[in-house]
């Protein structure tokens, strides 16, 4: 009975040790949508102890497939969940998609510890065209069928555009600016109210988003938005210049 409670008392604390350890590792989750399927989101883990092949207890195999549906592919067979050892630019993750013949739609659902200098795109190998699907949602209506070889999640740096918003910019030493999740809006302190005269809002590539105009002098302006998961930098152009504010939308 002893070794019995011991052995209980073991297994509470490692579980409970391994639930409070953090997982670092980037992961990617890509959803799907279409005619004949509720939803389908996939996932893409980074981890130094797999592969791009098959890895036991790391890769999850599909075993329910819609007339509409999308996976990844490993040795010809069809995943939910795949892990790869690293990422770099212009890796290419095959990528499969099943189509009833109408619109599908493919975006970035969520990111997950993502590296801020690298964009997710969608590679179209037949057309030999990307298309942008962590700030966009690509759609494309496709004959009905299984097309295995065609698509790719393929990645691009984007440190070079990011630096280009950044370097343009310098302080505003008495003006504050972040991202008020709870409540879904730009929240700006402005103590000493500077004039303010417009925020203008990029992605994590330097594509801009958004611009609003305010020519104030408010001590304190809040911005309602409605922007989905990412990183994105806030520029604030007052009297004194501009200044550039990164933030993380969860």
């Amino acid at each position: 009975m002893k070794k019995t409670i011991l052995f209980t008392l073991f297994l509470i604390i490692t579980s409970l040790s391994f639930s409070q350890m953090k997982d670092t590792r980037q992961k990617f989750r890509i959803g799907f949508d279409g005619e004949k399927i509720d939803y389908r989101q996939i996932l893409l883990t980074i981890d130094k102890n797999t592969s791009d092949d098959v890895d036991w207890g790391y890769d999850g195999e599909m075993y329910q497939v819609f007339e509409d549906d999308m996976f990844w592919v490993i040795k010809d067979k069809k995943y939910v969940i795949q892990a790869t050892n690293e990422i770099h630019v212009d890796k290419e993750i095959p990528l499969g998609i099943i189509s009833s013949g109408g619109e599908i739609a493919i975006k970035v659902d969520a990111l997950e510890n993502p590296c801020e200098t690298m964009l997710v795109l969608l590679k179209d190998k037949e057309l030999n065209k990307v298309y942008e699907i962590q700030n966009e949602t690509y759609k494309i209506t496709l004959p009905a069928g299984e097309y295995t070889n065609r698509f790719a999640i393929t990645f691009k740096e984007c440190k070079k555009e990011i630096e280009e918003i950044v370097e343009s910019s310098f302080i505003v030493q008495d003006l504050n600016i972040y991202y008020d999740g709870l409540n879904s809006k730009i929240v700006l302190n402005n103590p000493n109210e500077v004039t303010l005269a417009s925020v203008n809002m990029y992605n994590s590539i330097g594509q801009h988003i958004k611009s609003w105009e305010s020519n104030t002098n408010a001590n304190y302006i809040d911005i309602p938005v409605n922007i989905k998961p990412g990183i994105y930098f806030l520029q604030s152009i007052s009297e004194q210049g501009k200044s550039t504010k990164k933030i993380m939308v969860h």
